[in-house]
């Protein structure tokens, strides 16, 4: 229809296909780009390109004290869902103590806090639920679509550490176990990174198992708080200037009276 150069699948024609054994699963065999394969059987055939790392990172740490959310009315709480984009939300009354509303694990209620990498300003806070997590936090500066600094955790403590942990290694991912930063950098914009795919792969699987023993219940946590901050996939979701309302389209404040 558009008159590409995609090919038929037949002999000579350039073609860009995986092969699978199982469709359910979907486990990948072998990957070919242009007729040519680029990867088989868990070997990858090609070799990294030297290049440039573009990397803006104007984010200043943060501290305990700016992510402050005033109890009194209740809040929106986002509720993430496995295996979705889609995002439902309900009101509820977080943990309160010394007028200030915290990270309620006992009711998987957790703090939620994104701040911009392109300039110095204070971070977002929200409310999320189903991450399940019982102890430290977890963050990405894979946060489509502006790709701003998200994170997720169960104090106010373990959220500052990750997120200064974002800023220190000009973004990745991180999770904070309570004592330990474990991190993923990835030095090209926060998204990607020079080192190989086996390599990549490896640390990516050790973050996800350090998530789960700090009791996360999503198969993919990462890849679901990616898309926290994506403010066209309803119904409530948070950015770097706060609460968006995608069914309305627009912004609302964090406590439902407001």
């Amino acid at each position: 229809h558009y008159d590409l150069p995609i090919g038929l699948l037949r002999e000579n024609d350039p073609a860009d296909f995986i092969r699978m054994d199982d469709l359910s699963q979907f486990n990948i065999l072998s990957t070919y780009i242009n007729g040519k394969c680029y990867y088989d059987q868990g070997q990858v055939y090609f070799e990294p390109v030297a290049d440039q790392s573009p990397n803006i990172m104007e984010a200043d740490p943060i501290k305990t004290s700016d992510l402050q959310v005033d109890a009194g009315s209740p809040v929106r709480v986002i509720h993430a869902h496995d295996h979705e984009l889609y995002t439902s939300w309900s009101t509820e009354h977080p943990k309160e103590e010394g007028g200030l509303f915290y990270s309620d694990t006992s009711n998987d209620i957790l703090k939620i806090v994104v701040l911009s990498r392109y300039k110095s300003q204070k971070p977002s806070v929200g409310f999320i639920r189903n991450f399940g997590l019982k102890k430290g936090a977890l963050g990405s500066s894979i946060a489509h679509d502006s790709h701003n600094l998200i994170v997720v955790g169960t104090n106010d403590h373990s959220i500052v550490q990750a997120m200064n942990g974002l800023i220190q290694q000009k973004g990745g991912i991180v999770v904070f176990d309570g004592a330990d930063l474990h991190g993923l950098p990835l030095e090209i914009a926060g998204l990607m990174s020079h080192q190989a795919a086996e390599e990549v792969s490896a640390q990516y699987h050790m973050l996800t198992q350090v998530a789960d023993a700090l009791g996360c219940e999503l198969e993919a946590p990462f890849m679901t708080l990616s898309f926290m901050a994506l403010p066209v996939i309803p119904e409530l979701k948070i950015t770097d200037q706060g609460l968006f309302d995608v069914q309305k389209f627009q912004y609302v404040p964090l406590h439902v009276d407001q």
